[in-house]
């Protein structure tokens, strides 16, 4: 669980209490109100990129492969983990920040037909404002200035997630369709 790493201990102890307790929701929850609200969005977006490498380059591994392709990726509405994965694979191709991010807030027209169900049902069942349920285009411009201040690059950041230089250069190789016409 990424969040945990950045859990305070009161709150772990609140959660494994809940749990012990068999409340499933109100541990999350309290994840939800204790942890992630208070880091924002923004803060959620980086705690997911410093704590979840593992995770992160096992999905971006899937890219390397040539096998694999054509690839549909997702998650429960595509903008958390999916726009961190797209912004990761546009970034190994060098696109332009701010075309990443118009990229990533385009999620917010399509996500409007499920808005009023994300804040009742999924961001607000687990504690977190309204304000989850966007993705604007500032959240992904500075999420990449964390990776730049923190890690140098996408490229230098994956390096530290553990991918190898080889493995970057496989997935932009296959992102360009090079593998096509091989």
């Amino acid at each position: 669980m990424c969040v945990w790493a950045n859990t305070p201990w009161v709150t772990r102890i609140k959660v494994i209490m809940h749990f012990a307790m068999f409340n499933k929701a109100k541990a999350i929850r309290t994840i939800g109100r204790e942890v992630l609200t208070p880091r924002g969005l923004d803060g959620s977006y980086e705690d997911f990129v410093d704590y979840c490498k593992v995770e992160l380059a096992a999905m971006l591994r899937i890219f390397a492969d040539p096998a694999a392709y054509p690839i549909m990726f997702h998650c429960q509405h595509g903008k958390d983990r999916t726009g961190i994965i797209a912004m990761l694979l546009l970034g190994i191709l060098d696109v332009n920040d701010d075309i990443i991010a118009a990229d990533y807030e385009l999620t917010q027209n399509n996500l409007l037909s499920v808005r009023d169900h994300m804040v009742t049902f999924d961001m607000g069942a687990v504690g977190l404002p309204e304000s989850f349920c966007d993705s604007p285009a500032p959240a992904i411009l500075n999420l990449l200035r964390h990776i730049r201040t923190n890690y140098g690059s996408v490229r230098k950041y994956l390096l530290s997630a553990g991918l190898l230089v080889q493995e970057i250069n496989a997935i932009a190789w296959c992102l360009r369709g090079n593998f096509l016409t091989a």
